[in-house]
């Protein structure tokens, strides 16, 4: 799991991480949101077009017996979900978690360990996602107010009503004993 990858080759992908460093680098948090905004609704089509084939990353991330849920600011904004997002091309799926829970959540993880490996189409994308699990020493975050609307910790056992079930599946399996996913070691 800790080779690089290179998700089909995407030209597209290049474009978007191009575009999102250089909006990164210019636009206030309320500008890069608007933008995050906007790009999502305008992909959309192109994603049903051509069906991409892309990597993405989900982390559930504890600190004790609870878990942290987010609400985006760009997709699916009523549901609480994972912390994660896109492999970028030539990027190791183990790096684009650190990578993510940095510009999301501004968070490092004690531990990390990769526990799920599934392919889905998600908005007409083809995905393989590859989720992880992170552990935290504390609770303290701070949420981009460009990609996150909400970001809050729960029981593991008592999960808000609005979260998915793809997220209370992986908040299961992330509570399994190690030695059943020997196989998905990252770090």
């Amino acid at each position: 799991m800790t080779e690089r990858r290179d998700p089909g080759g995407q030209a597209s992908m290049r474009v978007v991480e191009s575009v999102e460093g250089a909006l990164r680098a210019v636009l206030p948090d309320a500008g890069l949101r608007l933008a995050y905004q906007v790009g999502h609704v305008a992909l959309k089509p192109y994603w049903f077009v051509a069906s991409p084939k892309v990597v993405g990353s989900k982390v559930v991330v504890r600190c004790g017996d609870e878990v942290l849920l987010l609400r985006h600011s760009y997709a699916r904004r009523n549901d609480w979900d994972l912390p994660g997002g896109f492999v970028h091309v030539q990027e190791r799926a183990v790096d684009a978690v650190y990578r993510e829970l940095h510009e999301e959540l501004a968070i490092e993880p004690r531990t990390l360990r990769c526990i799920c490996r599934q392919s889905a189409v998600n908005d007409h994308k083809r995905e393989t996602l590859l989720t992880f699990v992170a552990d935290v020493e504390g609770k303290d975050l701070t949420p981009s107010r460009a990609e996150i609307d909400e970001a809050a910790w729960f029981p593991i056992d008592d999960l808000p009503q609005k979260a998915t079930p793809f997220v209370r599946r992986m908040v299961a399996r992330a509570a399994w004993p190690e030695g059943m996913l020997s196989g998905l070691e990252t770090r």
